[in-house]
């Protein structure tokens, strides 16, 4: 689970991990024959999440930590020997777009694991967590591999529905901390244009609205064989194929009864990994380990 730290405030307090407002954060693995290439990731942000973040910090989220010298610090969580390229912000019709490039020798040292954390103005690089899922992937003779994080015996299990306390006392702190979120995100012009009058449910899919997050690898040339689930094969050079290892889309997520209910409660991080690739909106590679076969180039 994220915790802010000061400067920040309550910050949208229990509504964490999926809830951390209005952003899209997309992986993208270009991968290369001898097993090198590029990672990119692209964060989307809407100018309500951006305006709210510049309100208490009293500077734009992209001088705060969207540089060169931090992208270049961060390109160590990566993986090893991972190197900054670039980064650039390209302006969007409600928001911004984010993207940094990195550039590493060997897809098997790469660190790339399910990002749900708040964007990098929220979340200073290297404060992510550091027990997320994590893929890992190889390439050798033409051959890449990618292993799923395992899902443990527990959480094959532990999907039971969870009885929820309703005295008084728990009724009254849920409705003084839904009291206190709506203060504080109407703070500072009210950027997320709330009414202040939102019921919990309300307010968790006000700022889930539009919410994604993927991992993809895009593969070097045609693919001969392979046993994985969600390849576009694409066409050719223009098209390259392209493998999604893990896609979440809040919004449905949310259509599940329990996780709606955790996220009211401030419990979405409890959901573990096995619990979370069985909840709609949520699709990928999740059981492996993946192969696919790639044709040599002449």
């Amino acid at each position: 689970m994220m915790k802010f730290r000061a400067p920040y405030p309550a910050l949208f307090l229990g509504l964490v991990l999926l809830l951390s407002g209005c952003f899209t954060r997309e992986t993208r693995i270009l991968l290369e024959e001898d097993g090198s290439g590029v990672l990119e990731i692209v964060t989307t942000a809407r100018k309500a999440l951006l305006d709210y973040a510049r309100a208490h910090v009293d500077m734009p989220p992209e001088e705060w930590w969207f540089s060169e010298a931090i992208l270049t610090k961060a390109a160590e969580h990566h993986g090893e020997g991972v190197r900054y390229l670039s980064h650039e912000i390209s302006p969007l019709e409600d928001g911004k777009k984010f993207t940094v490039r990195y550039r590493f020798d060997d897809v098997s040292r790469l660190d790339i694991r399910v990002d749900t954390d708040a964007p990098f103005y929220l979340t200073p690089p290297g404060k992510q967590q550091d027990h997320r899922p994590r893929f890992h992937f190889m390439m050798r003779d033409n051959v890449l591999t990618v292993r799923v994080p395992p899902v443990s015996p527990r959480a094959r299990t532990s999907a039971q529905t969870r009885v929820r306390v309703d005295a008084p006392k728990a009724r009254a702190q849920r409705k003084e901390r839904l009291e206190q979120d709506l203060r504080n995100l109407m703070r500072h012009g009210n950027p997320f244009k709330l009414s202040g009058k939102e019921s919990s449910e309300e307010l968790v899919k006000a700022l889930a609205e539009g919410m994604r997050f993927q991992i993809q690898v895009q593969l070097p040339g045609p693919v001969l064989a392979t046993n994985a689930r969600t390849l576009d094969a694409g066409q050719g050079q223009e098209a390259p194929p392209v493998l999604t290892v893990f896609e979440l889309e809040a919004m449905k997520v949310l259509e599940d009864a329990s996780a709606m209910e955790k996220a009211t409660e401030g419990e979405i991080h409890r959901i573990s990994w096995g619990e979370l690739i069985r909840l709609p909106g949520v699709s990928g590679e999740h059981t492996g380990p993946v192969h696919i076969h790639l044709r040599p180039r002449d």
